[in-house]
């Protein structure tokens, strides 16, 4: 259990009064055992690097209550944990997420039955594009298309701003559609019609 020190109080009062350089060393001391454990929980350096990042901006852009947290060891570790849980159920919720978007995309488009590709390839192409988005996005993602959570909800869910959450979304869209028109999709342009409705 992190022990409450005098230097740790100090160390935590310059960081929430803005000190970068405080934050580095916050960061320096525990960076390495969140990347471990989160690549432990994921199986995956990529997914684990980004996890942690993100911890920690969470931490920096929240520092003006950073003075509360009084064993940094376990608020770290939870939020590690909890950010491993909801990257899981992100992927997990992906499938569901895919199939209903082409079966609603297929069946509203009238120039289906001229696109060269079946309903399979573009299924696995849609899924393909998911699936190369940073956990993140697909995080975010996920929390509006399945779950309809709107961008304050998901700030809310995830200690971000609501500025971030859109940006986020706005960028993840784009990267999408982008990824589908490159490959000759023309239902995509109804498939992300669909998508805008919920900018």
């Amino acid at each position: 259990m992190q022990q409450r020190s005098t230097y740790y109080d100090a160390l935590l009062k310059r960081i929430s009064e803005g000190d970068e350089q405080a934050f580095g060393e916050l960061y320096n001391t525990y960076w390495k055992k969140v990347y471990a454990f989160l690549v432990r929980m994921t199986k995956s350096s990529q997914v684990a690097e980004e996890l942690m990042l993100d911890i920690f901006t969470v931490l920096w852009t929240s520092r003006s209550r950073i003075v509360e947290i009084n064993d940094m060891d376990a608020f770290l570790s939870r939020s590690a944990y909890n950010k491993a849980l909801n990257f899981f159920r992100s992927v997990a919720r992906q499938k569901k997420l895919q199939e209903a978007l082409i079966r609603q995309s297929l069946q509203a488009s009238p120039a289906y039955e001229a696109n060269s590709l079946s309903d399979f390839e573009i299924k696995e192409l849609t899924k393909e594009a998911i699936d190369r988005l940073p956990p993140q996005r697909k995080l975010i993602y996920s929390l509006s298309r399945t779950r309809g959570l709107t961008y304050d909800q998901i700030a809310k869910e995830l200690e971000l701003s609501p500025t971030t959450v859109k940006k986020t979304m706005s960028l993840t869209l784009r990267s999408l559609k982008s990824y589908l028109q490159k490959r000759g999709i023309e239902v995509s342009i109804i498939v992300f019609f669909w998508f805008l409705l919920f900018e």
